[in-house]
């Protein structure tokens, strides 16, 4: 998913994505929420807008360097942040929020 510096919001309760790929935004904000009890995995993702991605129902995995100039969270709402790449916010407004051991 590409855009020229535009916001991306997917945010529904209903949704159930098993993964994300690749996100470049540019100057843009990401915002993305799924309901994935299977557990949900996300590709590299830049925003510099900042970046809030959450799995209300199960575990969330990064698989790729997550990075942005503006905020960054990360929740797995009933199950394990596993972080398999860097996190990076140029002004290290970082949350990660795991319901388990975060890994």
């Amino acid at each position: 998913m590409t855009t020229n510096g535009g916001n991306v919001t997917i945010n529904s309760a209903s949704n159930d994505i098993a993964a994300l790929g690749t996100v470049s935004l540019g100057a843009g904000a990401f915002t993305f929420s799924t309901a994935r009890a299977a557990g949900f995995d996300v590709g590299a993702v830049t925003a510099n807008g900042g970046i809030d991605i959450t799995n209300t129902s199960g575990k969330l995995t990064t698989s790729g360097a997550i990075s942005s100039d503006g905020d960054i969270s990360l929740r797995a709402g009933a199950g394990q942040l596993s972080l398999g790449g860097t996190v990076t916010s140029n002004n290290k407004g970082i949350t990660l929020r795991s319901q388990d051991a975060l890994d």
